[in-house]
């Protein structure tokens, strides 16, 4: 039976140590600058890591082989999460190609030893110590690394999401009491909400609680498709509005009026009730299809047709598009098409071909016959651009 090496390595310095005092031959092997004992320590103290590695995956997969189960808390699951991938690179993968280099290169190219064989030591230690150091965040009511607080920030510990600009969540929890204050203060004079609200939100304000509680201390809630409507619940101090003005405020007269129109103008008599709206009882819509494949997977079930418009775009180059957008629409804010639009991944050659125009109205720009006016003369002018001569 053939052996490798390193074995036939083990099996040697195990034959030459019996009988020898035990203290002895810990010292040997803690002062050692012998690139194949270097290389062996390198290995095992990688192959004991791997076991911790392996009993924290154990752990998250047993968290993960049902539904809703409780066995692990977020913040542990996070840890584990961190911990399991930094010590299977930092310290499983790189030690054993560094214990397999350390013995086998000065033998391939028939040194006495590696370079710098000290120094060569020093760095097995302290790589050992680095690890030892990142475990004993797990213990200690006063540890290095204060207790039970081991890194907990998932796939954001690897670059380029280390970065804060990919990783906003864990921005919130950095910033400390004055940043967060001063950001707290800049978005009050935005949005007009109070500073310790803001604050008490995490500086995030879901738009239904936004509704709720700018005119809270006038027990009145602003509109979702136009913030200029308002309205009044029974419950001044709930989370959300109990329904929308801008909604309830237009929908009889809508209505009354295209009945009127296909009654009265068409002719047209039927039985079916006319709902404004998609979310009538009943009615489920289906937005499954498959966007354009730039590096995507299937179908998606979301009304997102930004790939689509992208792929459309840059079939066709002299297609223009022009967003109009109602600066108190809260339904679809003109922040998130910027956002969308802003991410079609187009050529310079093409952005040119997007633009906007904002009008002091909501969602339905119609509402404010001043605004009307304005988006019928950016339209007619538009059309004269895209279309000339025609």
């Amino acid at each position: 039976m053939t052996t490798t090496p390193v074995l036939e390595a083990i099996d040697e310095t195990q034959a030459t140590q019996q009988g020898r005092p035990p203290l002895n031959v810990i010292y040997e092997w803690l002062t050692t600058v012998d690139h194949k004992k270097i290389g062996i320590m390198y290995i095992v103290y990688a192959l004991l890591f791997l076991v911790v590695a392996g009993i924290e995956a154990i752990l998250m997969r047993i968290q993960l082989s049902s539904a809703n189960k409780h066995f692990l808390s977020p913040q542990t699951f996070n840890q584990l999460f961190t911990m399991h991938g930094t010590t299977m690179i930092f310290f499983v993968a790189m030690p054993i190609v560094f214990g397999f280099g350390n013995y086998l290169v000065p033998l391939m190219i028939g040194a006495r030893d590696m370079a710098f064989p000290r120094l060569n030591a020093f760095s097995f230690w302290v790589s050992a110590f680095g690890g030892l150091l990142l475990y004993f965040s797990y213990f200690g009511a006063s540890g290095l690394y204060a207790a039970g607080m081991a890194p907990d920030v998932g796939w954001f510990a690897y670059a380029p999401l280390t970065s804060k600009v990919f990783s906003p969540d864990s921005i919130v929890g950095q910033l400390s009491g004055g940043e967060r204050q001063a950001v707290a203060d800049r978005l009050s004079s935005y949005i007009g909400l109070p500073t310790s609200y803001i604050l008490a939100s995490n500086l995030r304000i879901d738009p239904s609680r936004f509704r709720k509680e700018l005119l809270r201390d006038q027990r009145l809630t602003i509109g979702r498709y136009d913030a200029r409507f308002t309205g009044q619940d029974v419950d001044a101090a709930g989370e959300a509005p109990e329904f929308d003005p801008s909604d309830t405020g237009i929908t009889g007269a809508f209505v009354a009026a295209f009945h009127d129109y296909l009654t009265h103008d068409l002719g047209y008599e039927t039985r079916l009730d006319y709902r404004p709206g998609y979310d009538a009882p009943g009615v489920e819509w289906d937005f499954r299809h498959k966007a354009a494949d730039l590096g995507g997977g299937g179908d998606v079930n979301q009304a997102d047709v930004a790939l689509d418009l992208s792929q459309a775009m840059r079939e066709n180059p002299h297609l223009l598009v022009y967003s109009l957008n109602g600066i108190y629409d809260l339904a679809t804010p003109f922040f998130g098409t910027e956002y969308d639009l802003g991410h079609l991944q187009l050529e310079p050659s093409l952005r040119g071909n997007v633009r906007f125009a904002y009008y002091p109205s909501g969602h339905m720009v119609y509402l404010n016959p001043d605004a009307l006016h304005s988006m019928k003369a950016d339209l007619a002018k538009f059309y004269d651009e895209a279309a000339p001569g025609r």
